[in-house]
């Protein structure tokens, strides 16, 4: 009888939906049947229903649950039905139907919560598990737990926590799978099929459609998610002695699918009855619901084939079908106007079609049809039919060109002449072509032949290689008669007969126009479609290009796909692998083709469009180009592998040459240096092996020649161990250490038993060394891929930069003249001296390359600051138009530096200049300078958080507690109520003490449901705001950098992927000759108007760890490499501003040929008390008898010179207390070893607290400081030395005695340097001359001052012709190979993963140095000063303004007022 009664609540529903279609297709609406529904009978059987009694309480749940997907109606939905009569006895009017309804559905589901509670309250375990076991109980129960009214669900929750001891909504869900799970499949399937009927014809299902998303978000995660998805555990994938379980989860996955697709159907007409902010949240999670399960395909495919490596393509097929109906649906919610839902529809369409370009499935000529429509509609009407900017419709249509059936591989056109059109004027013949980036028309090749121009590359070619771009052959079948006829004239005809002709080759960078010259062919054409992992494509870089046939019906351009691909990809090149001898086929007779040039009109429109259109498809390769071949080849590489090169390499190394034939050839010499660099960087990574834990494999999924593996860390690591998507590299150790394997992190995150992580390996051939799940491994980070992959990225992305010809070629134009009066003028405004206001003025008036040489003091960061402050002035005020979305964005600049230290600087200086530019320094906060942090990205963001909302960011963290706070509750809670439970069985009935204990078990019972309700609450309610404020992060992220005036980066940080999307008016790469030429790549591939580089190669090289690559140029900067071939377009600054004369006089003219002059009064600015003290002054070299001799590291050091170096010390400390309170004093030397041994004779004699007073450091790790006094120890020294090894590097000799601001002393051995290098032998004898050499011992600064004043330097010696040697700046030097750099020398980029030291309180705004690496660990790590530490007596002079405190935070602009509608509406109103 009660399932009677449900079955006449559906009826009436189902009439009712019936006679409202037809009252809204103006049809003469059915009466709706009245049904009698039995209101008494429902109280008296949930009344009657007793605790014990099962068979009762079966029949209700199971009753009930027909109905368990119904909740009440909103009356505003069925507007319209008001209009249906009643005809009489038997029907009822429809005003007052749905009242009936929800009376009913009411009645109905309210009783059972209260039944179940009443049977809870007494029971224990083993009677609730009896009740579930009652025939079609189970599968009610589960039923009832996805309903969407909260009585039923947490009536259901309540039963099955009493079986089981569970508490929480996800765990009722694993605990009837693991239990029941024939039965729970089964309540689900039948559920998503009630569903999407229901869902499918009603006017309104959004609540139910709420609470389905809220449920299977849990399903999913207790089905697929790692480490203990139950689709990836064994015992419940293939259990024993059962039938296998396949097929339920098959048809389980397909009711879902259609479960989504529906909703994605059905939603944009169920926003008519609600309020937008009612319906954002549960349609995100719609979204995120349906992208994870697209994400999950592979592991349900898995389960469903029994976990065999092996699988079926029938299985396959039947896991992608469903996918197909979703897309329609989801078409409609690419019109959505809430920037977050847009991008969560936008991230789903991407990974739909990745999917089905992976599996070779074609989505639906519909679907297809409609997707190609919208994006053509998109471009041409703009904001009027989608929220998409053009980078995302860029990446649809390139999602798309995988599917367009425009090109065949049935036939193959044999280029056999290209005829140009005739000119009418007659005009200078054109240089010759650049590089071969793009040809007119290029000649088929088979796919095995190597490049056309430049040396093979052969294996090398790791990703997408840029073939010469061509333009499309558009050849459609039913023009072929009327284009013949049109087209060839006798005279083309006679034409065809002449001689081939090479296709012209074009001087261009981006892809060429869609071809104006008319095609003449027999065949069709072919196109090869690109493959970009990071463009949604595969992750197999070895699939082959997807070709296909040209439809031969003409497509409507608006319509058709063909009009998404008017630019072709460039093809993939693969790497050559030998080939097994074969019989060859038949020979097919290719198709032949000549093209003429037979100019066309085009109007101005169209050419704009074209344009427009081209600039975006090259954005797809140019800011996210493949690297999934780097990543291919290196985890296919042994880590056991000793030597140089890296294993199974057959690497083809080149000298990097002065300018190059094309792009090919700069691929092909580049490519291997970058592996052979990132091979030394891992090879150095084994020195110091990084700790290792122990982890477990949970689970395994094969991906063609990959293999993914959730890993479960079950040792401890530290809070800070943490994993960076495809960027660590891993390395998987067996226990007996016989066995490892690299691996790229994938996925990683905290879980509270222990980390979770998902790590992808390289197996080809199934090369599997036994990482079976069960297996247990050691695994450790060993290497970060952060800057391999972004320097790997720019150089795949350099075919598609505007700058590609400069970069082949070397060379630049003539630094355009500047007019005297607006150099004056920039001057004045600017703050600058007259070199520095030359280049600015220079700058802004050219464009792409500027170079500008900044020798040490010269204020290379005061011009940089000037150049930004002139852009600003210069820049267009951006013009709000009314019909447009906002104002458009303000022209910005990218400023990048190759440390975080040197763009520190620039940051600082910008944000303390009095009129506030909008500065945003990107990067990790923890790797930035105090100074700097309140700009930094994160920091602004959260501001604006906090700003809009008043959360204070740790709302998340919160929660969390609270919810362990409510588990432990629960726990506590759960025990007492069993030892009550436990209690009763022991007391006799009827007693007052029985009474007692079970009204004690009936409170605590009570108060348990309270606290799970609250607690599935709280957890629906943490996720939600986890996904709230990560959406919140993407939006003021976003408004962070449109209010942004200038961003600060380091090289490596300028290709993450927040700074993709932005746009840059001009980027400005300060230290540019310490940087290797691809590092200088990464920030050109925005396409900026200009790249200014400020930099000087007479300074330090690039660092590089491979002394191959180094021997072949690798570390050569592009900075460089520009100044060797274009010396008259270098901008010099001239004047410094940072030593004394008597220490710049040397510098100048050994290294710039004396063209650098002393700023204004520099010697009355850098005098200093001890300059009267007659055994020091303002320069000293010391030439010390000692002998070199062996140190640690393989280094050198000198024993002698480091008493000389305390003796200094203790004589100025001892009669200058500034010297002992301050850190004035720098001591450096270019040998590790010496660093060392210096530190650890200080710290015995003056205490551990020196290394707060004097710096010590290697000259290399010194470069960018400043000191007053700077003590240089040479180290080399010994009878009959001759070489004297990297010391002759002239670049680290001007780094080392440039670093002073008012003494340097050099501490070395005068014979040994004068006959073993001619720079040094300057050196000394420049000293000699100017009566600064002088013999000492340590006990030299012993004596009184009044001794030494009457002491004679050594006598200068008569002074021989010495020719000079020539400059490192001169081109011809710089042309021979560099020395090789030693091992043992400290690098920068070492440095600064080196732990720091905070910095002493009576310097404040000094900045901690890196701790060289080797130091004994009794002594507190070095700290090395910062470029003009605030704590000096007096400040010198430099251009620019002075510092001033930062502006408070900027408010955020005001909110935007939301449109009406969430969706944009069908048909804009004009």
């Amino acid at each position: 009888m009660l399932s009677f009664d449900i079955q006449k609540i559906l009826g009436a529903i189902s009439s009712c939906r019936q006679s409202l279609a037809q009252v809204k297709t103006q049809t003469n609406p059915n009466p709706i049947p009245a049904f009698p529904f039995r209101n008494q009978l429902w109280a008296s059987a949930y009344g009657t229903v007793q605790g014990k009694d099962l068979a009762g309480l079966s029949t209700l749940i199971t009753a009930v649950a027909d109905a368990s997907y119904l909740t009440k109606f909103l009356k505003e939905s069925f507007k319209g039905i008001e209009q249906v009569p009643a005809a009489g006895k038997g029907t009822v009017s429809g005003d007052k139907i749905v009242d009936q309804i929800n009376d009913a559905l009411e009645t109905v589901q309210t009783g059972l919560k209260d039944a179940i509670v009443n049977f809870a309250n007494y029971s224990m375990s083993t009677s609730a598990l009896d009740l579930l076991q009652q025939p079609g109980v189970g599968k009610a129960v589960v039923l009832l737990l996805l309903s969407p009214t909260p009585d039923l669900s947490d009536a259901a929750r309540n039963l099955i926590g009493l079986v089981f001891d569970v508490d929480d909504r996800a765990d009722c869900f694993r605990a009837m799978f693991k239990n029941m799970p024939e039965t729970t499949f089964a309540a689900m399937q039948e559920y998503l099929t009630k569903f999407s009927a229901f869902a499918d014809h009603f006017p309104d299902a959004s609540p139910a459609s709420k609470s389905l998303v809220r449920c299977f978000n849990d399903v999913l995660e207790v089905l697929c998610a790692s480490p203990d998805g139950l689709f990836l555990q064994e015992d419940f994938v293939r259990p024993k002695n059962v039938a296998p379980p396949g097929p339920h989860f098959l048809n389980f996955w397909k009711a879902l699918n259609k479960a989504l697709a529906t909703i994605f159907k059905r939603t944009v007409a169920w926003t008519a009855y609600y309020k937008t902010k009612d319906l954002v949240e549960w349609m995100r999670d719609a979204l995120i619901l349906g992208k994870d399960v697209v994400n999950k395909w592979r592991v349900v495919e898995t389960a469903v084939n029994g976990l065999h490596q092996k699988r079926s393509s029938d299985v396959r097929g039947k896991m992608i079908a469903p996918f197909q109906e979703m897309l329609p649906g989801l078409l409609k919610w690419l019109r959505l106007t809430d920037q977050e839902l847009l991008y969560q529809s936008f991230s789903i369409f991407r990974t739909l079609l990745n999917v089905f370009r992976e599996t070779s499935t074609r989505p639906l000529e519909e679907s297809l049809a409609k997707l190609t429509k919208y994006v053509s509609d998109a471009r041409k009407d703009g904001q009027a039919k989608s929220r998409l900017d053009g980078a995302q419709l860029m990446l649809l249509e390139q999602a798309l060109s995988a599917f367009d059936e425009s090109t065949s591989d049935d036939d193959e056109i044999q280029i056999i002449g290209h005829v140009p059109a005739p000119k009418k004027v007659a005009k200078a013949p054109a240089p010759p072509p650049v590089a071969s980036t793009s040809t007119t028309l290029p000649e088929k090749r088979d796919k095995k032949t190597a490049h056309r121009d430049g040396p093979p590359a052969k294996k090398l070619q790791l990703g997408t290689a840029t073939k010469p771009l061509q333009s499309k052959l558009a050849i459609e079948a039913k023009r072929k008669a009327s284009a013949s006829k049109q087209i060839f004239t006798s005279a083309d005809k006679a034409k065809l007969g002449e001689p081939a002709r090479f296709p012209t080759f074009q001087k261009a960078t981006a892809p060429p126009e869609p071809s104006s010259r008319k095609v003449v062919a027999s065949g069709k054409s072919k196109q090869a479609e690109p493959k970009n992992e990071s463009l949604g494509w595969s992750d197999d870089p070895d699939e082959a290009s997807e070709e296909s046939d040209d439809d031969d019906q003409e497509v409507a351009p608006e319509v058709g796909l063909s009009a998404l691909g008017q630019v072709p990809a460039p093809k993939p090149h693969k790497v050559q692998k030998p080939e097994k001898p074969q019989e060859k086929p038949e020979k097919k007779e290719k198709r032949q083709i000549k093209t003429l040039d037979i100019p066309t009109a085009k109007s101005a429109v169209q050419e704009r469009l074209e344009r427009s259109k081209r600039s975006q498809y090259n954005a797809a390769f140019r800011l996210r180009p493949d690297i999934s071949g780097l990543h291919r080849k290196i985890l296919s590489w042994k880590y056991d592998h000793d030597g140089t090169i890296p294993p199974g390499e057959d690497l083809q190394l080149n000298h990097v040459p002065a300018d190059f034939r094309d792009y090919n050839q700069y691929r092909a010499i580049f490519e291997p240096l970058l592996l052979l660099e990132c091979w030394a960087q891992i090879m150095r990574s084994k020195e110091d092996p990084p700790k290792s834990y122990q982890c477990k494999v949970t689970s395994k999924e094969y991906v063609s020649d990959w293999v993914d593996l959730d890993l479960s860390i079950t040792d401890n690591p530290p809070r800070e161990w943490e994993l960076t998507p495809e960027t660590d590299i891993l390395l998987l150790s067996s226990p007996d250490n016989q066995r490892t394997i690299m691996a790229k992190t994938v996925h990683h995150k905290r879980d509270p038993m222990g980390p979770l992580v998902r790590a992808r390996c390289f197996v080809p051939g199934g090369m599997d060394p036994g990482l079976h799940p069960g297996s247990i491994w050691a695994i450790s980070k060993i290497y970060s891929l952060s800057t391999i992959n972004r320097e790997y990225a720019a150089l795949m992305s350099l075919p598609y930069l505007s700058c590609l010809p400069n970069v082949m070629t070397s060379r630049l134009d003539k630094a355009p003249s500047a007019d005297s009066a607006e150099i004056q003028r920039a001057m004045s405004t600017l703050s600058v001296n007259m070199p520095q206001a030359t280049a600015i003025v220079s700058a802004m008036k050219t464009e792409g390359f500027v170079l500008i040489q900044g020798p040490p003091g010269t204020g290379k960061t005061s011009t940089i600051c000037g150049l930004v402050r002139r852009f600003i002035s210069q820049r267009p005020t951006p013009i709000n138009v009314p019909e447009k979305q906002g104002a458009p964005p303000k022209a910005k600049i990218l400023i990048c530096a190759p440390s975080n230290a040197a763009i520190d600087e620039i940051a600082s200086r910008l944000i303390s200049l009095p009129k506030k530019i909008n500065v945003v320094r990107t990067g990790a906060e923890n790797g930035m300078n105090a100074s700097v942090k309140s700009a930094s990205l994160d920091r602004l963001v959260m501001d604006k958080i906090e700003l809009k909302t008043g959360m204070q960011g740790n709302s998340v963290e919160e929660t969390n507690k609270e919810l362990r706070n409510l588990r432990m509750e629960l726990d506590s809670l759960k025990h007492l109520r069993q030892e009550k439970l436990k209690e009763l069985t022991n007391l006799p009935e009827n007693t007052p003490q029985r009474a007692n204990v079970q009204q004690q078990a009936q409170n605590l019972g009570s108060r348990q449901r309270e606290i799970q309700k609250k607690f599935n609450d709280l957890k629906d309610k943490s996720r939600s705001d986890y996904r709230t404020l990560d959406s919140l992060r993407r939006q003021m992220r976003k408004e962070v950098f449109e209010e942004a005036d200038v961003v600060c980066s380091t090289l490596s940080g300028s290709g993450h992927e927040s700074l993709l999307d932005q746009d840059f008016e001009m980027v400005i790469i300060d230290e540019a000759a310490q940087s290797i030429e691809l590092s200088s790549l990464i920030p050109l591939k925005f396409n900026s108007t200009r790249c200014v580089m400020v930099g000087d190669p007479q300074q330090l090289p690039p660092t590089v760890i491979s002394q191959e690559a180094s021997r072949r140029r690798y570390d050569q900067s592009l900075f460089l490499r520009l100044f060797q071939r274009n010396p008259n377009s270098m901008h010099l600054l001239s004047i410094q501003y940072r030593m004394h004369p008597d220490i710049s006089r040397f510098p100048s003219e050994a290294f710039y040929q004396g063209r650098i002059e002393d700023g204004p009064n520099m010697s009355e600015l850098t005098s200093r008390p001890w300059h009267t003290q007659p055994m020091f002054g303002t320069y000293k070299f010391f030439n010390v008898t000692g002998v070199e001799e062996k140190g640690k590291f393989n280094s050198l050091k000198n024993v002698a010179e480091c008493q000389v170096a305390k003796a200094i010390y203790r004589r100025l400390s001892r009669e200058f207390e500034v010297i002992s309170t301050t850190r004035r004093i720098g001591i450096v030397s270019m040998y590790r070893a010496q660093i060392e041994e210096l530190r650890m004779q200080f710290c015995a004699e003056f205490g551990r607290n020196i290394v707060d007073i004097v710096d010590f450091n290697t000259v290399d790790g010194f470069q960018g400081q400043e000191k007053d006094i700077i003590i240089l120890s040479c180290v080399r020294a010994g009878p009959g030395l001759q070489s004297i090894g990297f010391l002759s590097d002239i670049r680290r000799l001007n780094v080392a005695i440039t670093r002073a601001k008012s003494s340097l002393f050099i501490l070395g051995n005068a014979p040994t340097l004068e006959r073993s290098d001619d720079t040094w032998k300057q050196v000394v004898s420049d000293a000699r001359t100017r009566s600064r050499l002088v013999n000492v011992t340590a006990k030299f600064f012993a004596q009184p001052a009044t001794a030494v004043a009457g002491m004679p330097c050594v006598s200068p010696v008569k002074k021989a012709p010495v020719q000079k040697k020539p400059s490192l700046s001169a081109p011809s030097q710089l042309t021979e190979p560099p020395i090789p750099v030693p091992l043992d020398l400290v690098k920068p980029r070492e440095l600064k993963n080196q732990p720091k030291r905070v910095a002493s309180t009576s310097t404040p705004s000094s900045a901690t140095a890196p701790t060289l690496s080797g130091v004994a660990p009794d002594l507190p790590p070095p700290v090395a000063g910062i470029k003009r530490p605030a704590d000096e007596e007096q400040e010198l002079p430099k251009a620019g303004p002075s510092n001033q405190p930062r502006n408070p935070a900027r408010p955020p602009p005001p909110k935007k007022p939301k449109g009406p509608s969430l969706f944009i509406p069908k048909k804009s109103k004009k």
